[in-house]
């Protein structure tokens, strides 16, 4: 498993109230390549350490169905959903969560964009400064869910003029 970068739930209660879904989430367990290179350590700042007791893909699938009952699975890109659906296979079991929305396209959509920005240039161009690290699946989750009010709609970008707001309504 090589994990899963941005993985986004949606429940439009816990979005509304501002509950933060992702205390739940946890490390998975790698299998396929089980030792975690220096390269991933560095990157993501997950160590040996966190993964090694973690549970395996199949376990922890189960546990990410039932608590994503009623969300909609969002991810900047297709990565995610390309691996969640590759591992699935390879475990031999059905794709869950189904229902994506490609933030990145929409994004892109929203501003007008030929094509998507990644996602520190997307916070960039919005004026919000990324928090944790960045490649860290939980901490991009986190960044990524601070773009959906200008995806939804509700908020403008800080250097739009008032002449082009209505573009972003």
């Amino acid at each position: 498993m090589t994990g899963f970068r941005s993985g986004l739930l949606l429940q439009e209660d816990a979005l509304t109230a501002g509950h933060d879904l992702t205390p739940q989430l946890r490390q998975m367990r790698p299998v396929l390549h089980p030792e975690l290179t220096p390269f991933c350590t560095r990157l993501t700042t997950i160590t040996q350490g966190m993964v090694d007791p973690a549970l395996t893909f199949p376990r922890a699938l189960s546990r990410l169905v039932a608590f994503a009952e009623g969300a909609l699975f969002c991810s900047w890109g297709n990565y995610d959903r390309n691996q969640l659906a590759a591992e699935a296979a390879r475990h031999g079991v059905a794709m869950p969560l189904v229902d994506h929305w490609n933030l990145k396209e929409a994004y892109a959509q929203r501003a007008g964009a030929r094509r998507g920005l990644g996602t520190m240039a997307a916070l960039r161009e919005l004026g919000i400064e990324p928090e944790g690290t960045h490649h860290r699946g939980i901490d991009d989750a986190r960044n990524i869910a601070r773009t959906l009010p200008y995806i939804l709609g509700r908020s403008c970008p800080p250097d739009v003029s008032h002449e082009r707001a209505g573009d972003y309504r």
